[in-house]
């Protein structure tokens, strides 16, 4: 599962199912991508069907730095493909 925090600063957390325990709670998340950039937030994330690539989609605002914006993205492609 994957949890998208759809704020500035925003992040994306991959997440374990939950395990045979008796809490309901998720047993483990890790965060893997960060929007560094408070014009700019994470408002999806999702896998091709052969789930080897995967896809963020990232909402601008009108004031953001496109720019800043651009290079976070691309920086956050470079991650998901090491």
């Amino acid at each position: 599962m994957y949890v998208i925090e759809d704020h500035p600063f925003g992040d994306v957390w991959a997440c374990l199912r939950d395990g045979k325990d008796r809490n309901t709670k998720v047993d483990g998340c890790v965060k893997i991508l960060s929007v560094r950039d408070s014009g700019a937030e994470p408002t999806g994330f999702t896998f091709t069907g052969n789930g080897r690539t995967a896809y963020v989609h990232i909402h601008i605002a009108a004031t953001a730095r496109v720019q800043t914006v651009v290079n976070a993205v691309k920086a956050m492609i470079m991650l998901l493909m090491t």
